[in-house]
């Protein structure tokens, strides 16, 4: 239960979380909107104390036409705007320990980067 938070939008970000927090990394807060410059981008997961985005990207996000370019100008954007690191991962990459690792190496080279 300490580990609940009814703001992950799907299963798959709920799992994630999870994992992530079972891994040792600080709580995110989650579905945090960052604005500015006229955009708007709202992210899954927020580590403030290390300004690094968490993206938890399942493929039926990317099936519109354009999607993925639409995605890729929403990440600059916050990379650029308010410079932050953005990790992002896929659901094969939570379904194995040597997977999940290699998640948690992304996100800690990250906070290495912002802090």
């Amino acid at each position: 239960m300490a580990r609940a938070d009814p703001g992950g939008a799907n299963w798959f970000e709920s799992m994630s979380r999870w994992w992530l927090l079972e891994a040792g990394l600080p709580r995110p807060a989650l579905q945090v909107p960052f604005t500015g410059d006229g955009g708007y981008a709202e992210v899954d997961m927020w580590f403030p104390g290390r300004r690094t985005v968490g993206e938890a990207d399942g493929a039926g996000k990317y099936d519109r036409m354009g999607a993925l370019f639409a995605e890729k100008r929403r990440e600059d954007w916050l990379r650029d705007r308010h410079g932050v690191e953005v990790v992002r991962w896929v659901p094969e990459e939570m379904r194995t320990p040597r997977a999940r690792a290699g998640v948690v190496d992304r996100f800690e080279r990250a906070f290495a980067r912002r802090c």
